[in-house]
Parts: C-alpha cells; sequence; structure tokens
C-alpha cells in the first residue's frame, strides 16, 4: 500500500508497497522474478494471505504454491522503489507469436486516438501466431472512423504484436453493472463482445426500471411459478434480533 508520505504522482500511479513482514514481487511464466519495470504476475507472501479455499484443496494449490506465495492473477511491474502498479488480468492475457499481449496496455495506447472514446480488446485464434487482437472501438461523438484507419493508426504507436489483426466498430460497447466492458462470457469462449453490444441497455437497472421488480424476478427465475410464495431470509419477523436488508420493514 502507499504511504502517508507518498508524493501525489506515486499515490495516483501506484498500488503501494509491500506492508512490513509482508513480501511482494513480479514474476514471469517460469516463476523467476522479472527485472524491474518489466510486467509479469504478481505474487505475495505473508500472514496476510488466507489458509486456503475452503473444502477445495485443487483450487487452493493452484492460488498458493508450495513456497506459500500467492499467486493474484494480477499483472503489473515494480518499480526501482519496490512499488507496484497493476497494468491487466493474467486471464485477459493472450499470446501472438510468443509475445505477451495486454489488453489493458493495448487499450489505453489505441484510446491515444483523438476518434475513438472507448476499446475493448481481446484474443482471438489465428493458424499462424496463435492468436492476435481484436479491438471493438466506440468513435467519439461526431466523428466517423473505419477499421482500417484504426490498424494504420495503431501501426504508428505501438509494436506489431499489439497491433489489432481485427477491429469492428461499434455504437456501444456492453457493460455489467459496475461499468465494466463485458468481453466474454468465460475464459477464451471465442465468444467476441460485439453480438451482444446492442443488448447494453437490457442492463439490470433499465430492465426492472421497466418492468417492475415482479415482472423482473419473473422473467429472471422462470422456474419459480408466478403465485408461490417464497421465503426471504432477509425479512424480519417479530422477536427476531437480527439486523437484516429488510430490517426497516
Amino acid at each position: 500500500m502507499c504511504r502517508y508520505d507518498d508524493d501525489p504522482e506515486t499515490i495516483a500511479n501506484f498500488s503501494g508497497r509491500a506492508i512490513p513482514d509482508t513480501e511482494l514481487k513480479v514474476i514471469g511464466p517460469d516463476g523467476e522474478e522479472m527485472p524491474r519495470n518489466e510486467p509479469g504476475e504478481i505474487v505475495t507472501r505473508g500472514y496476510h494471505i488466507m489458509v486456503g479455499y475452503f473444502g477445495d484443496p485443487e483450487e487452493t494449490a493452484e492460488t498458493i504454491d508450495a513456497d506459500g506465495w500467492l499467486h493474484t492473477g494480477d499483472i503489473g511491474i515494480m518499480d526501482e522503489r519496490g512499488y507496484i502498479r497493476v497494468t491487466d488480468r493474467l486471464k485477459d492475457m493472450y499470446i501472438v507469436g510468443g509475445f505477451n499481449a495486454y489488453p489493458a496496455e493495448i487499450e489505453n495506447l489505441l484510446l491515444g486516438n483523438d476518434k475513438l472514446s472507448q476499446v475493448a480488446v481481446v484474443g482471438v485464434p489465428d493458424e499462424r501466431m496463435g492468436e492476435v487482437g481484436m479491438a471493438f472501438v466506440v468513435p467519439r461523438p461526431g466523428t466517423t472512423v473505419d477499421a482500417d484507419e484504426v490498424v494504420a493508426w495503431a501501426r504508428e504507436h505501438m509494436a506489431n504484436y499489439k497491433v489489432p489483426r481485427y477491429v469492428e466498430v461499434c455504437d456501444v460497447l456492453p457493460v455489467n453493472a459496475n461499468g465494466k466492458v463485458v468481453k466474454y462470457e468465460g475464459k477464451r469462449s471465442g465468444l467476441p463482445l460485439a453480438p451482444i453490444a446492442d443488448k447494453v441497455a437490457a442492463s439490470v437497472g433499465y430492465v426492472r426500471s421497466q418492468l417492475g421488480d415482479e415482472r423482473w424476478f419473473a422473467d429472471m427465475h422462470p422456474e419459480i411459478a408466478p403465485d408461490e410464495e417464497i421465503e426471504n431470509p432477509y425479512r424480519y419477523t417479530e422477536g427476531d434480533a437480527r439486523v437484516t436488508a429488510a430490517g426497516d420493514d
């Protein structure tokens, strides 16, 4: 974590450094520590990490290695001072001809194009390279852009392996309830986000505001009969001392 006396630039750009009596480092695919300012997976060890996942030794073994290092699944860099900057998620990374490509980095580079307001990059299969990048872009209001134009711009502003091989121009990108772009239904599912872009308006909040809670619940839970009474475990009942979600009743 950052310290109270860190300068504003450090606080704005870094997650911080290891707290006392804990360890933090950035490693490569081979498990060896990466040179400073080189990206890799962030791992940590110390009294602050969990013992494991309850009743799931396999998942625990995948997350905490034999030496006690917890693998966060976050990609980041560590500077010369030991400060960490989180840059991406390991599961989002794809490999282009042996080079690791990090979508968040490529998205930030593409947003340097003044004509683009939103960008989402995913890896898609490629026979020759293994995987290549596909970018879904939303133009800024009042501007137009085509796929070839985006690729040409990218070739001038980033390394060749980072340049998306495919670009799809969208009116909007689908997001979840937290406003985060939904890229895949599942890891490496191969289902790009564009086909569901036009469904972004069907977020839970919008549907509920249009249909009302009862209709929304019925649509979300068709297995429950409309006239079936459902016990709400969070509802306060007389004599119940719990503080519950429905306690204001």
